[in-house]
């Protein structure tokens, strides 16, 4: 192949004649490094560029469209040399409380991000723990071999491949070409990965570089949903003391009719008392009575301004 394509590819990386990886699902179950977890399908590559594994480059730039290239690696050129000064002892407490914060074990085997180096764990005591910071394939030789499926040609295609190869996946991304100008939507996962600050300027120059497209827009979109919340249903119920109405409390307990023609049976200024002197005319009440002693109200037969006397002259002529 020539520096420059772009094609897709399936892989073998041996170690030692150990297969350690693999794109094809079939060769990693026999030999035993199958993984629920990955996705198992060809790759893309940049002819020229540096692949996943030492040995990928050569071996791609060794075949043809259709056919098989292999290559080895060793030394620098492949995980470096082991080095004995990066075997150290740790304190069995400290690498626990790493491997807590990582949610792993302190098991052999187990690998741990310490101070950004990854680290193996190679053995454990009671007291202390050994680990390695060496690569787990340092110093072994490294055989790649590749299969070139096919040669990318098509300008959609070969947009699509960049995105696999800077993004190891294209899912989400939505794209078209009009007037020399490539519109790309990125989707919002990718927006918010501080690691697509970085990309996307690398994807800008290998998109120009051998798509031919000079402008290219990115368009970003961040959205905030908005929670709708019901709204609340009023309701009385008797558990309620504020629900409920009192029935000492006369100021809201007024009836369905209207209050100003309706009279309160308990307002006392809404009713006469029998015992109210205003209200009731008492039959001991001089001023509502006129007595039978009483002389304004009764002639009296001795009266003698009411009677005529047969004796008195004036009366008589």
């Amino acid at each position: 192949m020539k520096d420059g394509e772009i094609v897709r590819y399936d892989f073998e990386v041996y170690a030692e004649d150990v297969l350690i990886d693999t794109s094809i699902e079939d060769l990693a179950r026999e030999h035993g490094i199958g993984d629920e977890d990955t996705t198992y399908a060809p790759r893309y590559a940049i002819v020229g560029m540096d692949g996943l594994y030492p040995g990928i480059r050569e071996a791609l730039m060794e075949a043809s469209e259709g056919e098989t290239g292999e290559a080895t690696a060793t030394g620098a050129k492949a995980f470096g040399d082991r080095n004995q000064r990066d075997v150290v002892y740790k304190r069995y407490t400290d690498i626990a409380r790493i491997a807590s914060q990582q949610e792993k074990d302190v098991d052999r085997g187990v690998r741990l991000d310490i101070d950004g180096r990854i680290a193996t764990i190679t053995l454990v005591t009671p007291s202390r723990v050994r680990i390695d910071f060496n690569h787990e394939h340092a110093g072994k030789v490294i055989r790649s071999k590749v299969h070139v499926v096919e040669v990318i040609t098509g300008q959609d295609d070969i947009i699509r491949a960049i995105l696999e190869i800077n993004m190891n996946s294209s899912e989400g991304f939505e794209f078209s070409v009009e007037d020399d100008i490539l519109t790309m939507k990125v989707p919002s996962p990718v927006s918010l990965d501080p690691a697509w600050s970085s990309l996307k300027l690398r994807v800008v120059t290998q998109l120009r570089r051998y798509s031919g497209i000079r402008n290219i827009r990115y368009v970003e979109e961040f959205f905030q949903k908005t929670e709708v919340f019901p709204e609340p249903e009023v309701s009385v119920t008797t558990d309620q003391p504020t629900s409920v109405e009192s029935p000492e409390d006369t100021a809201s307990d007024i009836p369905s009719g209207d209050p100003a023609s309706e009279v309160s049976p308990e307002d006392p200024a809404s009713e006469v008392s029998p015992e109210d002197p205003a209200s009731e005319v008492s039959p001991e009440d001089p001023a509502s009575e006129v007595s039978p002693e009483d002389p304004a109200s009764e002639v009296s037969p001795e009266d003698p301004a009411s009677e005529v006397s047969p004796e008195d002259p004036a009366s008589e002529v």
